[in-house]
C-alpha cells in the first residue's frame, strides 16, 4: 500500500502544460520536503516570473505562495515571500487582504543589496588576507 506522500506524488504531473518541469520533480522527495518544512522555524518562498508576451507577472504562483505562507504561519513559522518586480504588486495587494503584507519583498531590489554586501565581505576578506600575508612577510614592497 502506498503512503500518503506516494499517493500525492502520483497526482503531481510535472509535464502539465508542457512547461519543461518534467526533470525538476524527483518522486520520493515529498516526505523529505514536508519534514524539512515541519522542522524549519523560518521559510523563504520564491515566486513570480514575467509573462514575456504582455510584460506582466504571473497570477497563480504568487497566490499559491501566499496560500502556502498563510498555512505555514498557522504552524508558527516565520515566512518571507520574495518575488520579482512584475509580480510584486499582485503579491503585495493579495498579502494585505490576508494579513501577510509584512513578509513580501521585491527580490530584485534585495538582490542588489545582497550582492553589494557579498562584494564588500569579499573585499574585506581579501584585505584581511593581505594584511596577514604582509605581517608574515609574504609581500615584497
Amino acid at each position: 500500500m502506498l503512503s500518503i506522500y506516494e499517493q500525492i506524488e502520483q497526482l503531481i504531473d510535472p509535464s502539465l502544460g508542457d512547461r519543461g518541469l518534467r526533470g525538476e520533480w524527483c518522486h520520493g522527495n515529498l516526505e523529505k520536503i514536508v519534514g524539512l518544512l515541519k522542522s524549519a522555524r523560518k521559510v523563504l518562498i520564491i515566486t513570480g516570473f514575467c509573462i514575456p508576451e504582455c510584460q506582466i507577472g504571473e497570477t497563480d504562483g504568487p497566490l499559491g505562495a501566499l496560500s502556502i505562507a498563510a498555512s505555514l504561519r498557522k504552524l508558527d513559522k516565520t515566512v518571507y515571500i520574495g518575488t520579482d518586480s512584475y509580480s510584486y504588486s499582485i503579491s503585495n495587494g493579495a498579502s494585505k487582504i490576508i494579513g501577510l503584507s509584512q513578509c513580501i519583498f521585491n527580490i530584485e531590489s534585495k538582490m542588489i543589496l545582497i550582492l553589494s554586501t557579498l562584494y564588500n565581505l569579499l573585499m574585506y576578506s581579501f584585505l584581511l588576507s593581505d594584511l596577514a600575508r604582509l605581517k608574515m612577510g609574504c609581500f615584497t614592497t
